[in-house]
C-alpha cells in the first residue's frame, strides 16, 4: 500500500514544495500537508521564496488555489502580503529582509483565513528565515516557491514534495520522462571528498595538481579568455552559480572531457538537450548539497483544459520511482508501496 503524503513527509523537519512547472498542482499538495499536519498537532511554520497564495495569477490572470493556514500557524511573509491577507495575522518576530511588498516579518494566525505568503528571493535568506521559524518552536515548515521556480529547494530544507501532472504533456509517459529528467536534476550525486575539499571558494578548475581559481566573478565573463585559461588536464569545473547553456556549449564544442560540480541541482538552469549531449558523452554533475525527494504529487488536470484520467497517470508512474511514494493528494490514489525514510 502506497503511504500518505503526510506519512512519507512525517521524519522530515522542513520541507519545499515544487513543481515541475506552473499549473502543477503544487499549492494544493502544500494545502494538503498544512491541514493534515494541523490535523496532527504540528506546530506549523510557513514561509515562500516568491510571492504564492494570492487569488489570481499574476502572469496567467487565472485563479489560484488559496493558501490557508490554521489558527496559530506561524507565517513568514512581507508587509504587504500580511496586510492583503483575508486572515487575522499578530506580529511576532521582524526579519532583516525586504521584498517588493515591504519588509518581511514573522505573524502569527490568530483567526482563520487565507494569507499571501510573499518572501524573499534570495536562498540565503529563505534558510535564515527558516532557521527562525525552527528556533520560535516550529515542528514543521513549509516552504514554497513561486512559479516553477525551483531554487528554493536549496534554502537547507531536509527534502522536498515534486509536484508535477498534465501540464507537462496529455501523454501520461511524457509526464513520467520529463518527472525523471527534472528529478535527476535537482538529486545530484555528491562530488569525490578530495573535489568537495577544493570547492570553498569562487569558480575555478579541479586538476590533479589541485584547484585553479578562475579570476573572474564567473565564467561566462570571458569565454574565449577561459578556454585558454584552463588546465590541460583540468578534471571538472566548479561553478558556484549557475550552469548555463553558453558555458555547457563552450566545453562541449572545445572537446573537452570536465564534470560539473555545483552547489545544488537547482543551479542547473542548462537546456536538457545540451545536458543529455554532455552526459552522453561520459561527462558528469555533481553537487555539494545533494537534494533529498520526499515524495511526488500528480495532479491530472491542466490549465488548458487538458485532463488525464487519474488512474492512467498514477499506471504510467507504477515502478517508475522505486522507493519513492507517488500520490494524487485530491482523488487518493497513488503508486509505489515503499516508505522513503
Amino acid at each position: 500500500m502506497t503511504p500518505s503524503l503526510e506519512d512519507a513527509c512525517a521524519p522530515y523537519r522542513s520541507l519545499a514544495i515544487a513543481g515541475t512547472a506552473k499549473n502543477a498542482g503544487k499549492t494544493t499538495a502544500l494545502n494538503y500537508l498544512i491541514e493534515r499536519f494541523a490535523a496532527a498537532g504540528e506546530q506549523l511554520g510557513l514561509s515562500s521564496v516568491g510571492r504564492d497564495g494570492e487569488a489570481v495569477d499574476q502572469l496567467t490572470n487565472r485563479p489560484k488555489p488559496r493558501v490557508r493556514p490554521p489558527v496559530g500557524a506561524l507565517v513568514a511573509t512581507s508587509h504587504d502580503a500580511a496586510v492583503y491577507s483575508q486572515a487575522t495575522l499578530a506580529h511576532v518576530a521582524s526579519t532583516p529582509f525586504r521584498t517588493a511588498l515591504g519588509p518581511v516579518a514573522i505573524y502569527r494566525v490568530t483567526a482563520p483565513g487565507f494569507v499571501e505568503v510573499a518572501g524573499p528571493v534570495k536562498v540565503r535568506e529563505a534558510a535564515a528565515l527558516l532557521k527562525q521559524l525552527a528556533d520560535l518552536g516550529c515542528t514543521k515548515i513549509l516552504l514554497d516557491g513561486a512559479a516553477d521556480r525551483r531554487a528554493f529547494i536549496s534554502a537547507g530544507v531536509d527534502g522536498f514534495v515534486l509536484a508535477t501532472g498534465a501540464v507537462l504533456s496529455p501523454d501520461p509517459r511524457e509526464v513520467v520522462e520529463e518527472t525523471r529528467a527534472v528529478l535527476a536534476r535537482l538529486q545530484l550525486p555528491s562530488p569525490p571528498q578530495s573535489w568537495r575539499d577544493l570547492c570553498t571558494q569562487g569558480a575555478g578548475a579541479i586538476s590533479p595538481a589541485g584547484f585553479k581559481f578562475w579570476p573572474e566573478a564567473t565564467f561566462l565573463a570571458d569565454l574565449p579568455g577561459f578556454l585558454a585559461w584552463l588546465p590541460v588536464d583540468a578534471q571538472a569545473l566548479y561553478v558556484p552559480g549557475a550552469l548555463a547553456d553558453t558555458l555547457v556549449q563552450a566545453v562541449l564544442e572545445a572537446r573537452r572531457p570536465l564534470d560539473f560540480v555545483v552547489p545544488a541541482g537547482t543551479h542547473v538552469l542548462a537546456s536538457r538537450e545540451l545536458m543529455d549531449r554532455l552526459l552522453a558523452r561520459g561527462q558528469k554533475l555533481y553537487a555539494l548539497n545533494p537534494l533529498k525527494a520526499v515524495a511526488i504529487t500528480l495532479n491530472p488536470f491542466s490549465p488548458d483544459g487538458v485532463i488525464v484520467p487519474a488512474e492512467a497517470l498514477v499506471a504510467a508512474f507504477e515502478g517508475a520511482f522505486p522507493g519513492l511514494p507517488v500520490v494524487d493528494v485530491v482523488l487518493g490514489r497513488g503508486s509505489n508501496a515503499s516508505h522513503i525514510g
